[in-house]
């Protein structure tokens, strides 16, 4: 499974809070949360659950199940982020 961004972002939006504002509900840093936003990092669960909880939500809504063809993708870009 994976860290849903677009439900994320879709979750602070419906919230209307920041990440200035999440940072200081889960002592998640700005600008980690900032690179979990733009795809540029993936959050450890231990920082999925932080987030989930700040926002009320279960870990789940915050995750998305990955298919075939995001497993091949990541496989031949060596698994990492995408960018």
């Amino acid at each position: 499974m994976l860290f849903n961004i677009r439900k994320f972002c879709a979750i602070m939006a419906e919230r209307e809070i920041t990440l200035v504002e999440l940072s200081k509900l889960t002592k998640i840093d700005v600008g980690n949360l900032s690179k979990y936003k733009n795809r540029q990092r993936n959050p450890h669960l231990k920082n999925i659950g932080k987030i989930a909880k700040a926002l009320e939500v279960k870990i789940d809504d915050l995750m998305v199940e990955m298919n075939e063809a995001e497993r091949t993708e990541r496989a031949a870009n060596g698994g990492g982020v995408r960018r």
